[in-house]
């Protein structure tokens, strides 16, 4: 048997196991109820029994009492808590239910000093009412305890202590900046792992004590015996995982169970069971811990279902080829391509660069590898954060804030170490997260690219670098420095400079021209008002950006100013790509403020255009081909001020991808100042 208690480095608790004499000198007896002794149902029953008669159980008459009152006894009071909610109850009075959910029973929290709501509103949030006050009823007696004199003066209020909400402490910024530099290098320190075994598509930790010999087991029809769960709760700041897998030795018939556990972000804790050759054990101890986590039974995990307060499943993609990081030598490949064709083929399908933009996502690429990442998940988490811009714009209740958000984060497992989830309650953080999902979809297509590449037996003759430059299915041609496009492309990007954005230089490296077919033939080029604008992306976006097109679903953003752009590059090794694209922007709608809120143009509009304070001058603009206009001209401001603007610089928002055609891609090096 084990005494349960909290863990400094984990994000939950840990087990101390005795042996069963042993650990009734170490627990006090009255502290200890069938009710939070976790698993005794797995007991055999003589076993059950044993332990029923050890422990002192209290008498039905508290729970009588409580029942009486409407009350109950959640599922780890022990006898302690129980006397002190009677205690409450009988000194002042029985809380009535909750009046934000109308059923729910209100139980004082020792930690926030006040009563809480215990009810589960969904299967992902709780109520979040609290009432330090609430409103009360008679305590209800059963026996003569009633004629007591405690009993004859019902429906005290409770006193709290005013320093609950005086205590202020002030300390010094370069105090709380020690904390926190402290407490990232603790962070840093804690997650370092020894070396992960990838076999058969599947991942074992190296902290795993058989990882060098064994591998997840996957039974006749390719089930992977391995589950990947978490917990997100932002009210409760909740972010854990629990990782379990049933290994089995890669040349003998012994079989071990592996778990780990903790908060995101965090080494956790850990922890390897040996089986020997008793499969069925292990197996059966697998299916356990899955159904205690979870409540569901592993074999109906096809139609697993949340419950509440329990750990949701992860769906994870497995790659029967295998888990190895796919590579391929620009330096030695024997294409025929240019080399600065060569060079942005392999730039763009960078395994590298792919992982370290799921790091600034703060993605867990433990618990969410990269090519592991369901498709599916990535769909239900867009509806979730288009459920959420509904919320935030009907101003709908927090509760329904709360369980979107944690939705969200149980489909998307987030890296916050010791810091607490943002609840996605406003524009500008759904944003955030929808640019999240849309660069998570980009880097699927591109990763999915090199995996079918290298799965192409049929094809082996044929250079790496060929194979992904034809699926990206257009043209790429290097610009020559001395043609007359590069000139007017070189002098868009030193003159567009914002003077805001002086941290940093842009420097063309080169510049490529695209055509692609697909887009040519579906261009709306007869909405009119064809101008060439910039548009930035991190460099793992663009593998799927030149294959797919534009497929964002949402508006696609423009700037006439090239550092406006270049600011949402995501700089790798000192590098990014920008686009210069040809946009049909048609009749425009103006807006002085930004206004991520709107979906669509206004009737008759074909795109918005938020008007900056300051925008190229008009009278210094160049037209080329099909009457493209290329806003070239210096910085300038509005004659009537920078006051009526909410913008510094112009943006071009488009709802169509049709109205969008790529022709250039600039690889730019940024010197930072």
């Amino acid at each position: 048997m084990s005494i349960r208690s909290r863990y400094e480095k984990s994000d939950t608790l840990i087990d101390t196991w005795f042996h069963y004499l042993c650990f009734w000198t170490f627990v006090q007896e009255e502290q200890v109820c069938e009710g939070n002794i976790r698993g005794i149902e797995f007991l055999r029953w003589d076993d059950q029994e044993k332990i029923r008669h050890k422990i002192i159980e209290p008498k039905d008459e508290v729970d009588d009492v409580l029942k009486k009152n409407g009350r109950y006894r959640r599922k780890n009071d022990n006898l302690e808590r129980r006397i002190e909610q009677l205690a409450d109850c009988i000194v002042f009075g029985v809380p009535e239910k909750c009046v934000k959910c109308t059923d729910g029973i209100l139980f004082y929290s020792w930690s926030k000093h006040t009563y809480r709501c215990n009810k589960n509103l969904t299967k992902y949030s709780r109520c979040q009412h609290e009432d330090r006050h609430p409103p009360r009823t008679v305590f209800k007696t059963v026996n003569v305890k009633s004629r007591l004199p405690v009993f004859k003066n019902p429906l005290n209020q409770r006193l709290y202590s005013l320093g609950i909400e005086c205590i202020v402490t002030r300390v010094s910024s370069s105090f709380v900046d020690k904390i926190k530099a402290e407490r990232r290098a603790m962070e840093t320190e804690t997650i370092e792992e020894k070396r992960a075994y990838e076999k058969n598509g599947c991942t074992v930790d190296g902290n795993c004590e058989v990882a060098k010999i064994a591998h997840v087991f996957i039974d006749t029809n390719g089930a992977a015996f391995q589950a990947f769960l978490n917990y997100a709760d932002v009210a409760q700041n909740r972010n854990s995982f629990y990782k379990l897998q049933l290994l089995k030795h890669d040349k003998k018939e012994i079989f071990y169970l592996y778990r780990s556990w903790g908060r995101i972000g965090t080494k956790g804790a850990y922890k390897t069971q040996f089986f020997e050759e008793n499969f069925d054990e292990a197996k059966k101890e697998f299916e356990k811990l899955f159904l205690e986590k979870s409540k569901n039974h592993w074999q109906n995990r096809r139609n697993f279902e949340k419950k509440p307060g329990c750990f949701d499943y992860l769906e994870m993609e497995i790659d029967s080829e295998g888990n190895k990081k796919p590579k391929f030598d620009v330096e030695t490949s024997k294409s025929l391509l240019p080399k600065s064709v060569k060079e942005l083929i392999g730039s763009i399908f960078s395994i590298h660069t792919m992982e370290e933009t799921l790091k600034a996502f703060n993605i867990d690429l433990e618990k969410m590898p990269l090519g592991k990442i369901s498709k599916q998940n990535i769909q239900k988490a867009m509806l979730i954060l288009k459920e959420l811009e509904m919320i935030v714009h009907n101003a709908s209740s927090s509760s329904d804030t709360l369980d979107a958000s944690n939705r969200f984060y149980n489909l998307i497992p987030h890296s916050c170490g010791s810091e607490s989830l943002p609840l996605l309650n406003n524009d500008a953080v759904i944003h955030e997260k929808t640019k999240l999902l849309d660069d998570l979809s980009q880097i699927q297509i591109a990763y999915s690219i090199i995996k079918a590449d290298e799965k192409n037996t049929d094809a082996e003759e044929i250079d790496p670098v060929d194979k992904h430059y034809e699926k990206l299915q257009c043209n790429i041609e290097v610009l020559s420095r001395e043609s007359e496009e590069y000139e007017i492309i070189e002098s868009y990007t030193k003159k567009t400079h914002a003077p805001t954005h002086s941290n940093y230089s842009l420097e063309i490296i080169d510049a490529f021209k695209i055509a692609k077919e697909t887009e040519s033939l579906s261009f709306k080029k007869d909405i009119g008002n064809r101008n060439l604008l910039w548009h930035g992306s991190r460099t793992s976006n663009f593998a799927g950006i030149l294959s797919q097109g534009y497929m964002f679903g949402k508006g696609i953003y423009f700037a006439d100013m090239v550092s406006k752009s270049a600011n949402y590059c995501g700089v790798s090794d000192g590098e990014g790509y920008l686009l210069l694209c040809d946009v049909a922007l048609g009749d425009i709608q103006e807006e002085n403020n930004a206004n991520e809120r709107i979906r669509k143009p206004i009737k008759g509009k074909s795109s918005v255009k938020g008007l900056g304070q300051t925008f190229p001058d008009d009278s210094d603009r160049r037209i080329i081909e099909d009457g493209v206009v290329v806003p070239i001209g210096e910085p300038t401001k509005h004659e009537n001020g920078p006051c009526n603007y909410s913008l510094l610089y112009n943006e071009y928002i488009v709802y169509d991808e049709a109205q969008v055609k790529m022709k250039y891609l600039i690889r730019a090096k940024f010197n930072m100042k």
